[in-house]
């Protein structure tokens, strides 16, 4: 767009000089004297050449095309200068131009343009190219000297625009004059028209620009929704294309293609497969896992077992305690037991107690109750779980290799004796009286032991027969404990407790009915895993 405008403005200046210089030039030949014209034909100038250079200035371009706004231009040297006229101008503000200010240009040519004597002499045409600007350095305009214009010859006619002119008629100036006017106008509106173009090519190269802006700031701004949708789309539109492409193939192409879609068919068979058979591996280690947890968590018979025996554990840790047996270590043993179990003596009497009620339950709730866990099979490391079995065998076996129990059981006899051979008067009977022999109370702290044992015998028979275990003496054995437990015990009870753990240990009642437990819980797990199975098969 620079380059046309440059390109305008220039065919502005060169238009408005040539109108200027030939209006001069009509105006010094209308008003010459007869003895100028005498030193100009002495000069050797040519009136014949005035024809060529108005049909020169014809075939430049046309005044009414282009118009440059306030025009000044320098005064020339001297009339004796030789070459084209150094022409300057500068282009003033087109809002502030008035439109009277042509008229006035046009009458008083004289005082903006100069023109040498010597551009009148030269045969030659004007040169095509005009003269290299300068920027103005003078805002005023100077004096112009007075031009000395040879006269034309006598039989000499100009033209301007194709009419003839007569040089010395004074009303051919004024035509002129109004002609210069109305080819200015025509220019002002053509300049005008020209401006206007370039305000709304502006105003569209500003349009685009935003236009640009925005449509770089949509794309920009796309969410990461429209991105994705764009590449299934693009995948789409590719698989189309291969599809496509299959589709166009000959049947030499077809059939390698299905070749290989057999051979991709059969490795995805294969795929499955070792899939599948891994899958089943998982499922196995899955079982195995869940028969392994439900093994870890304890029933709630079980986990009443493991509280009994810490019950066992915290009472015998107190007796050691308050008989002065194994004092390095008594207090802590016994803190720690009693801390998890704080009421050893009573929870242990009502365990019989519930052996005793439950002797008429029905065999399907045992069966629920044994089966049952104590604790959610998620709570592997809680109170519920085989660990703290464990801990309570482990704390039996050194209250066993310490012999603090027996320790115990011995002080509890020593605290008897002396009280067993203080006879009073009245009672004395010889040692050989057979009714001698017979039983006798025990103390408080030995006939609360008999009742703590003969309730631990009844619990443990009642699991026993619950578990089916020696059948042919279960019953009989938790009939016989159960009604020992309403009785005051004596002496002879106490014997018949210690011969009742004695049996117990021997016949490994303990043992059979953790076996037991065991046994019915990975029995209840299968089943467990198997009814999963077959959910997962519909």
């Amino acid at each position: 767009m620079e380059p046309n405008r440059n390109q305008v403005k220039k065919s502005q200046r060169d238009a408005a000089r040539l109108a200027n210089m030939r209006l001069e030039a009509m105006m010094k030949h209308a008003s010459a004297s007869g003895s100028q014209r005498d030193e100009y034909y002495d000069a050797g100038y040519d009136y014949s050449t005035d024809e060529d250079d108005v049909c020169e200035y014809d075939s430049r371009p046309h005044v009414s095309a282009l118009r440059q706004p306030n025009i000044r231009r320098p005064a020339v040297n001297g009339p004796t200068a030789v070459g084209p006229t150094s022409v300057s101008s500068s282009a003033e503000n087109y809002n502030s131009r008035q439109p009277s200010l042509f008229p006035v240009i046009g009458r008083n040519a004289a005082e903006n343009t100069f023109v040498s004597n010597n551009a009148f002499s030269r045969k030659s045409p004007l040169p095509t190219q005009p003269a290299p600007l300068k920027p103005p350095t003078v805002r005023t305009p100077s004096p112009l000297p007075n031009l000395e214009i040879p006269p034309p010859k006598a039989a000499n006619h100009q033209r301007i625009n194709g009419k003839p002119l007569e040089t010395r008629d004074a009303g051919n100036t004024d035509a002129l004059m109004d002609q210069v006017d109305l080819l200015q106008e025509e220019n002002d509106n053509l300049h005008d028209k020209l401006l206007l173009a370039e305000k709304k090519f502006q105003e569209a190269e500003a349009r685009s620009r935003i236009l640009e802006k925005q449509v770089a700031s949509l794309g920009d701004g796309r969410s990461m929704e429209a991105r994705l949708l764009k590449r299934k789309e693009e995948l789409v539109l590719k698989r189309e294309k291969e599809v496509k492409e299959l589709m166009n193939r000959n049947k030499e192409d077809k059939g390698e293609e299905i070749a290989k879609l057999k051979k991709q068919l059969e490795a995805a068979r294969d795929k499955i497969e070792s899939t599948v058979k891994k899958l089943r591996e998982a499922e196995s280690d899955a079982k195995s896992v869940r028969t392994m947890t439900h093994r870890m968590i304890l029933t709630e018979e079980e986990l009443e077992e493991t509280v009994m025996k810490r019950c066992w554990l915290a009472r015998y840790w107190g007796l050691a305690v308050k008989y002065g047996i194994c004092l390095e270590i008594a207090p802590a043993k016994h803190e720690h037991w009693s801390s998890l179990a704080p009421l050893p003596f009573e929870y242990v009497l009502a365990a019989g107690q519930r052996a005793k009620a439950e002797a008429s339950t029905t065999e399907e709730g045992d069966m629920e109750k044994r089966t049952k866990p104590a604790r959610a099979l998620n709570d592997i490391v809680g109170e519920g779980n085989i660990e703290s079995m464990l801990s309570v065998e482990k704390g039996l076996r050194e209250l066993a290799l310490l012999k603090a129990e027996n320790a115990v059981v011995l002080a509890l006899g020593q605290h008897r004796r002396p009280s067993m051979f203080k006879p009073s008067v009245a009672d004395f009977k010889s040692p050989i009286d057979p009714k001698y022999m017979e039983a006798f109370d025990l103390t408080g702290d030995e006939a609360e032991d008999v009742v703590f044992k003969q309730a631990w015998l009844a619990y443990f028979w009642r699991r026993a027969k619950m578990h089916n275990l020696e059948q042919d003496i279960a019953e009989e054995r938790l009939q016989f404990w159960i009604d020992c437990l309403g009785n005051q015990p004596n002496s002879q009870d106490a014997i018949d407790v210690e011969m009742g753990f004695e049996e117990l240990e021997k016949l490994g009642i303990e043992d059979q009915l953790w076996e037991a437990s065991r046994r019915e819980i990975d029995n209840s797990a299968q089943s467990i895993s198997t009814s999963t199975t077959l959910e997962e098969i519909k």
